[in-house]
C-alpha cells in the first residue's frame, strides 16, 4: 500500500528512469568492427539519402560520420573546440585563407585511391555551387575556390572572412569530403538517394 499520493514508488521511478536511459542509449547509432573489413552501423530510423550535400535528418549525418572524413571534427562534449581529422595540419594565415595538408593513407573503397586535395576542392565547391541546389550552400556562401597545391595540400580561399567556418562548416556535415573520382563515375553525380517503401 502506498503512503504517498504519487502513482509510482521511488523504486519504480528509478527503475523506469534506468530503462529509459538504456533505451535512449540503444537508439543512438552503434558501430562495431566485425571480423574482416566490414563496418556495421545501426540507426534508429530509415535513411533517405547518403549524399552529404543533401542530408535530410540526423540519422543520415550519423551514418555519414562513419563513411566520410572531414578536415577537422568537433571534440567530444559540448564545446566549440575542434581537432584534426583528415588534415595532418590546418591553419589560417589570414582571414580569407585556410591552408591544409592531408594525412597520408586515408583511402577510398572500390579502387578509388587515396583521399586527395582534389577531393576536398571537388566536394566544397560542389556544395557551394548554386546549380547543385544543396540545402547547405549557405555554409559555403563565402567560398571563392579551393587551390590545390599537390595531392595532399591546398588552400581554401574565401571571398570574405567567415567565422562559422571553424564551428558549423568544416567540422559539421558541410565538411564531409567525397571522392571526386567516385562521384564523377556516377551518371547524376549524386548517390544514395533511397526510395523508402
Amino acid at each position: 500500500m502506498r503512503k504517498s499520493g504519487l502513482p509510482v514508488s521511488r523504486r519504480r521511478f528509478v527503475q523506469g528512469s534506468a530503462a529509459l536511459g538504456a533505451a535512449a542509449a540503444a537508439a543512438r547509432p552503434r558501430a562495431s568492427h566485425a571480423a574482416g573489413d566490414t563496418l556495421r552501423v545501426r540507426s534508429y530510423s530509415d535513411l533517405q539519402v547518403l549524399d552529404p550535400a543533401f542530408i535530410l535528418s540526423a540519422p543520415e549525418t550519423d551514418i555519414d560520420e562513419c563513411l566520410f572524413h572531414k578536415l577537422i571534427t568537433n571534440t567530444p562534449g559540448d564545446t566549440w573546440e575542434w581537432e584534426l581529422e583528415a588534415a595532418a595540419s590546418i591553419e589560417a594565415p589570414d582571414d580569407t585563407h585556410v591552408t591544409f595538408t592531408l594525412k597520408s593513407g586515408l583511402g577510398w573503397t572500390n579502387g578509388f585511391g587515396e583521399l586527395t586535395a582534389h577531393d576536398v576542392k571537388y566536394t566544397y565547391e560542389r556544395v557551394a555551387d548554386p546549380a547543385v541546389q544543396s540545402p547547405y550552400t549557405e555554409d559555403w556562401t563565402t567560398l571563392d575556390h579551393v587551390d590545390v597545391h599537390d595531392d595532399r595540400s591546398g588552400t581554401i580561399v574565401l571571398k570574405e572572412p567567415y567565422a562559422p567556418l571553424w564551428s558549423t562548416t568544416l567540422p559539421a556535415l558541410s565538411g564531409f569530403i567525397l571522392s571526386k573520382k567516385a562521384m564523377e563515375s556516377l551518371a547524376e553525380h549524386y548517390f544514395g538517394r533511397l526510395t523508402v517503401c
